[in-house]
């Protein structure tokens, strides 16, 4: 039988709330397409924002928490490469985990994260507007990545 851990139980309550903000943020960054846009090499936030039809700033803050987590590589100049992890957000790619991230985080799995503005899990599919939680009084909007279905 494991030994219970020694840490806190507010220690253990912030590591379960960041790891449901983490799968939160590797579906939006699945959703996005992100690792697909980086396949080619390194390229600044804005650019890769453009790419994929999301807000800058807000894509600059997922790649920031996503490289926290070593799924991306923040470099000079606001730019991301892809990591070892990021490469497996690929479509298509060997050992791609895209399509569970897709799941995961997706409404109907009833994943926590719900406050989250970037998270999938807080758009309405007609108005891409949030639809609860604390995002819901700033209106915050994401929009739909272009050309591609994510369901």
């Amino acid at each position: 039988m494991p030994e219970p851990s020694q840490d806190p139980v507010s220690a253990q309550v912030d590591r379960l709330a960041i790891g449901a903000a983490l799968v939160q943020a590797v579906h939006a960054a699945a959703r996005f397409g992100v690792a697909d846009e980086l396949a080619a090499g390194p390229r600044p936030v804005e650019e890769l924002a453009a790419a994929v039809g999301a807000d800058g700033p807000a894509l600059y803050r997922l790649m920031r928490a996503l490289a926290a987590a070593e799924v991306f590589e923040e470099l000079d100049g606001r730019r991301f490469a892809l990591a070892p992890l990021g490469a497996l957000l690929r479509e298509g790619a060997p050992g791609s985990i895209r399509d569970w991230a897709l799941a995961v985080g997706s409404p109907s799995t009833g994943t926590p994260g719900r406050g989250c503005p970037t998270a999938s899990a807080q758009v309405s599919p007609r108005s891409r507007r949030c639809t609860g939680g604390p995002c819901s009084s700033t209106s915050a909007t994401i929009p739909r990545r272009r050309g591609r279905s994510t369901r």
